[in-house]
């Protein structure tokens, strides 16, 4: 393999899969910080449908944007793909297992994912023997070529899971050329993305939660692991981009004297009833059950769909259009750049209290120290448990850890909901030790995440 000591990286590859990459690599310090730190010069390989925008923003004599479109999956990489989904023992895969059953039936189906998860999933033996398959495969001709052609002296994959990049892992094992990896967030190693099928020399990781599921759950070797932080959380260091409550709240049509909720959709995908929830707040506006001097931000999930119309009929309520800009029409093509990562801060930093479900956002508002509310009911729906959000406390694992932690209310009702309102506008200190604790696990450290990330990459 290659010497790649600082002074000898002179040409990295990135990979750049989908738009929250982009913020977190790209637009959160860590792409100037490589820029700055070596003579290195960078390739990002995206999609073909962000060709345009990356070029655009990010092309310079030292930077290079270029795309690949990967042909179909062979039956040998099926199989892998299906063991690996299938073969890693969580809380989170067994719930969406089951939750995929009983929606959509496939019995057959759902005993063989059934067995080969309660036989193998906890195997070290069996995911070591799908690394070693994996290493096995034949390279992507496309990804060859490029690397071939490119000749980096570094592979950055950016998102270990992502289709994108365990080709150009296996390419580069290949060509052995040096890698280092990273997770592209917090539930990643528990979720139904299953095993890691090809893990890098360093494997970049979030935070101590993360450390620990990497270890007992995927059975990554503990020196090939490097905590970094949270790279898009450096943004919330800048209080530079914190703008006058008056400003912000001017924007959006808001009373700057008025206690603000902010409610932070997941998307209809995902809970279904959220736009529900919104309206028992709206109820309770209504009827007096919550103080006059209250309103309510809604703010949608970038990634999904959400009844906006319905929620701008709510009382004291205002939807947030401002969330992400669109590369097209779907919201997959999200992305945010510096102004609407700056919205997102003054967001949670002028609310009084931020409420979602099972979401990263809960993550977010501890940074700043507000207190968080999640929901684990449907609205004003009585829904089934397996189609329930109820299911994403006691049946995802990374939310298992953090409901543990007891720093946020979780609720279960719509009176529920309205008395942790009233209790964290009363007292926001309340829970104050529980949201220590999601800092400590969840965040770790707050800055120098792009440094410490820059520092595992060229060193």
């Amino acid at each position: 393999m290659k010497n790649t000591s600082q002074e000898n990286v002179s040409l990295i590859l990135i990979t750049v899969s989908e738009g929250s990459i982009a913020r977190n690599i790209l637009r959160s310090f860590v792409l100037d910080g490589l820029l700055q730190r070596s003579e290195a010069k960078i390739i990002l390989l995206v999609l073909p449908e962000k060709v345009e925008l990356y070029t655009k923003e990010f092309t310079s004599s030292r930077v290079k944007v270029i795309s690949v479109v990967l042909s179909s999956h062979s039956f040998f990489q099926r199989v892998l793909q299906y063991l690996a989904r299938n073969g890693l023992r969580t809380e989170t895969v067994m719930t969406d297992q089951k939750t995929y059953h009983l929606r959509h039936g496939r019995s057959f189906a759902w005993v063989i994912k059934l067995i080969i998860n309660r036989l193998l999933g906890t195997s070290k033996i069996f995911h070591a023997l799908i690394r070693g398959l994996a290493k096995m495969r034949t390279p992507a001709p496309a990804i060859r070529k490029i690397l071939l052609n490119q000749k980096p002296d570094l592979v950055f994959a950016t998102d270990v899971q992502d289709e994108l990049d365990i080709e150009v892992m296996l390419a580069s094992y290949h060509m052995k050329i040096p890698l280092v990896g990273m997770v592209r967030s917090w539930d990643n190693l528990t979720s139904g993305a299953g095993l890691i099928q090809f893990v890098p020399e360093k494997l970049l990781i979030w935070n101590p939660f993360m450390h620990t599921q990497a270890v007992t759950v995927q059975h990554v070797e503990d020196e090939r692991l490097i905590m970094a932080g949270i790279p898009h959380f450096d943004w919330y260091m800048h209080k530079d981009l914190l703008v006058s409550r008056e400003e912000f709240f001017g924007s959006l049509g808001l009373d700057p004297k008025k206690k603000t909720i902010l409610f932070a959709g997941i998307g209809s995908y995902l809970a279904p009833h959220e736009v529900e929830v919104a309206e028992c707040i709206s109820d309770a506006f209504e009827a007096g059950k919550l103080p006059e001097d209250a309103q309510m931000i809604f703010r949608p999930h970038p990634n999904f769909t959400v009844d906006r119309d319905r929620v701008l009929s709510f009382a004291r309520t205002v939807f947030d259009d401002g969330v992400a800009f669109y590369t097209a029409d779907s919201p997959g093509s999200w992305e945010m750049d510096k102004s609407k990562i700056a919205h997102l801060m003054n967001s949670i930093y002028h609310a009084d209290v931020v409420i979602t479900t099972a979401s990263t956002i809960t993550i977010d508002a501890v940074a700043f120290g507000k207190p968080v509310i999640c929901i684990g009911f449907d609205g004003k729906s009585q829904e089934p448990y397996w189609d329930s959000v109820k299911r994403y406390y006691d049946g995802y694992t990374h939310y298992i850890a953090i409901t543990k932690t007891k720093g946020f209310q979780l609720v279960f009702s719509a009176d529920e909901l309205i008395a942790a309102i009233q209790l964290y506008l009363k007292n926001p200190e309340a829970d104050a030790e529980g949201r220590k604790k999601i800092f400590d696990e969840f965040i770790w450290k707050l800055g120098g995440s792009a440094e410490r990330l820059i520092k595992a990459v060229l060193d």
